[in-house]
């Protein structure tokens, strides 16, 4: 009978696979609690092989439409990161969590698996900033830095975001923590002649 399921998971499209782990079609097919663990277990073997071979968990869209195990992959840790997006807060806000829910938090974080994508992204490239502050003394990253292109877009998007909380009383990504971060490396928020500030205890208290 796990037999029979497994091979008909095979032979489906991700979007049931999906809502098996889930519990909704899983139960519609009469998955039993073992069955659907796994189902999860199946996957995060699959993820674990995948980070052993290439050192990280960054699953990559398959350019082969017809790679369907990759491409299951790719949507199955897509998965992981929308569901224990709120398995972290609540640990962040010391509040209880579920033991199944707890045990393969643990085994994902037990491969580097990055929850947030968005605020790791923002930590590489603070770290590649810092770097440069420590190599030319200032934050000031022109276009032209051949080094790494990037970052001069990301100093860019930075002072955007900036000018949208000064300007537009926007919240955006940039929180105020991010804001110390930046400032403690000289950076420059307003180069084309708006007022520069320092830190965040010089923005507007209605902007935090």
């Amino acid at each position: 009978r796990t037999r029979d399921l497994m091979q008909l998971l095979d032979n489906i499209g991700f979007l049931e696979v999906g809502k098996a782990l889930d519990g909704s079609v899983s139960a519609a097919m009469g998955a039993s609690p073992e069955e659907k663990k796994l189902i999860w277990d199946r996957y995060f073997a699959k993820l674990e092989t995948f980070q052993k071979t290439y050192g990280h968990c960054f699953i990559p869209y398959p350019s082969d439409e017809k790679n369907i195990e990759r491409k299951n992959l790719y949507e199955w840790v897509a998965l992981q990161r929308r569901r224990f997006r709120i398995i972290v807060k609540k640990r962040s806000q010391g509040q209880s969590v579920g033991a199944i829910d707890l045990e393969r938090f643990e085994k994902l974080e037990g491969l580097g698996f990055i929850f947030n994508l968005h605020e790791h992204k923002f930590q590489c490239s603070l770290i590649k900033l810092r770097f440069f502050h420590s190599r030319f003394g200032h934050s000031k990253v022109s276009p032209s830095y051949r080094d790494d292109p990037r970052l001069y877009t990301f100093v860019r998007r930075q002072r955007h975001l900036y000018r949208e909380r000064l300007l537009k009383g926007a919240k955006n990504s940039l929180c105020d923590e991010r804001i110390e971060k930046l400032s403690q490396l000289d950076f420059i928020w307003c180069p084309r002649g708006y007022s520069s500030f320092s830190s965040v205890d010089e923005i507007s208290p209605d902007l935090s």
